[in-house]
């Protein structure tokens, strides 16, 4: 059931229906049914995964809670200490059986084969079925077991509240990786009809549907074209496939988000922003605090910050400080802890080489920039002001061209793949004789389409350029007359139904960040 198809507009349909006609007491029993229904609908038997880690995580927390307990309670320093190591032991053991199921069903094949190319071994595959949404419920197991196990709150008491937690239909998919303390309270709450949020929400999911149907899945013939028939293209031809690329994946993951956001706001609930203008971005650094929020936020508190407060990397960055000197020496303990967060980025999204890559392209240029942070004297040296709109501008338009490049990596069919991409970038730069009718033609889009979708394109910038001014459009939008904000919504609706694209069965095609 596709998250665009007509079944799951029925299926949403009923869950809304069913939401606010049970009295208020009984509506997460709601949400907790039909998360679960829609998870069967969608994986089947594969459900026992989510399940089984579900109350594996659930009694974990309880231990965990009751170690605390008894850390608080007890004045003896000696059994203070025991305690402290038992809640350290249950908290490594619940991690490693919950990332080992991941690890298990992702990336066990990926291990397998490269055992057997390095040993010439024949050590057969699993070939595994993915659980539907188990690399984004594994990081929110994660991070609940540490919050717990810090005293950061307490655990769940209730079972059936913790699995409404893990299985939250409309998040499960794609995210945002929730944290349990900013959604649970959400999930439990009773919430009344309100014609104001439930239409802000339909609005919302409306726009996000937008941008999915009409920009990405229309961007999706010419980019699959490009990477799939790279070896016929050189130089700048490239660079443009990769920006379209980097449109798509954009349209495609922050409809998708406005769609789950605007999902939850009809319930009452409201998601952590997972995107924030990131294509207006001056750095690869700040780029990747816009971009995918929730996931940055989750590996700078959860991988980030234990690391480079680790006893080791503070060893190393006093080691470094007498070897390379004050300036370079402090920096080398934060580097080696970004490098690792980025890679382990790079590995999250997926089991392939090209994916480690990703992760390499981002962690080198964000500790070089970390490691070389002296940019305010280069300004000064060649007088460039640096708080000018040119000079802003600059750094946007260069942001958004490495971050465009890198995603040749994630995007290529493997890594001996994006690495032959990379070398033809440097073969006839400037040769633009590709272009012509034959080309366009096996793009798959006319100029009419290239048309709206350089429309489309346009309109995205400009409501993201508005954001970044501190415009709030949804209240501008809201604040209306009723009738003009009528005609928005249909002419809207009116878009999606006229230009959107859809496959056999008028299904919308998957979502591109499902995949990981």
């Amino acid at each position: 059931m596709g998250f665009l198809s007509f079944k799951f507009v029925l299926f949403l349909a009923v869950t809304f229906f069913t939401y606010f006609v049970v009295p208020k007491k009984f509506q997460w029993l709601v949400l907790l049914l039909f998360s679960y229904v829609y998870y069967f609908l969608n994986s089947r038997l594969l459900i026992a995964v989510l399940i089984a880690e579900s109350v594996f995580v659930f009694l974990t927390g309880k231990a965990l809670s009751s170690i605390n307990r008894k850390i608080k309670e007890t004045q003896d320093k000696e059994i203070k200490k025991e305690l402290k190591k038992k809640n350290k032991l249950v908290l490594t053991c619940g991690i490693i059986c919950v990332l080992g199921a991941l690890i298990v069903t992702k990336y066990s094949d990926f291990i397998i084969e490269n055992i057997n190319a390095l040993l010439h071994g024949n050590i057969s595959l699993f070939n595994f079925v993915l659980p539907l949404g188990i690399s984004f419920y594994t990081l929110q197991a994660i991070s609940y077991m540490i919050d717990v196990s810090k005293g950061k709150y307490e655990c769940d008491d209730n079972i059936l509240h913790f699995m409404l937690y893990m299985s939250y239909f409309p998040q499960i998919i794609q995210g945002p990786i929730p944290r349990y303390n900013r959604l649970a309270k959400q999930l439990f709450e009773e919430h009344d009809y309100d014609y104001q949020r439930v239409t802000q929400g339909l609005q919302l999911m409306l726009w996000g549907i937008a941008k999915k149907v009409i920009i990405a899945d229309r961007l999706a013939k010419p980019v699959s074209y490009f990477f799939e028939n790279h070896a016929q293209f050189t130089g700048i031809s490239i660079l443009l496939g990769a920006i379209c690329y980097s449109f798509q994946i954009y349209a495609d993951f922050s409809g998708g988000i406005d769609a789950i956001k605007g999902i939850s706001e009809v319930f009452g609930i409201r998601l952590d922003d997972n995107f924030r203008q990131p294509y207006f971005s001056r750095s690869i650094e700040e780029f990747w605090r816009r971009w995918h929020i929730t996931l940055g936020s989750w590996m700078k508190d959860y991988v980030f910050y234990p690391l480079s407060l680790s006893k080791t990397l503070n060893r190393l960055g006093k080691a470094s400080r007498k070897v390379l000197g004050e300036f370079a020496g402090k920096r080398v303990a934060p580097c080696i802890a970004t490098f690792v967060v980025y890679l382990l980025v790079g590995i999250w999204h997926g089991a392939s080489w090209k994916y480690v890559a990703y992760g390499i392209w981002n962690g080198v240029i964000i500790t070089c920039g970390i490691m070389f942070d002296g940019y305010k004297k280069m300004l000064k040296t060649f007088r460039i002001n640096g708080d000018s709109k040119a000079w802003n501008l600059f750094r946007i338009v260069r942001t958004f061209l490495i971050c465009s490049i890198g995603r040749i990596f994630s995007r290529a069919a493997d890594l001996p793949a994006a690495l032959n991409i990379f070398k033809s970038m440097f073969i006839r730069p400037f040769d633009l004789s590709f272009i012509d009718a034959e080309l366009f033609e096996a793009l798959g889009l006319n100029v009419k389409n290239w048309v709206l979708l350089a429309v489309m394109i346009i309109i995205v910038m400009v409501i993201d350029s508005l954001k970044e001014k501190g415009v709030d459009i949804r209240e501008a939008v809201a604040g209306k007359p009723i009738v003009l904000r009528w005609v928005i919504y249909y002419l809207l609706i009116l878009a999606i139904l006229v230009f959107g694209l859809y496959g056999g069965g008028y299904d919308a095609s998957t979502f591109i960040y499902g995949r990981f």
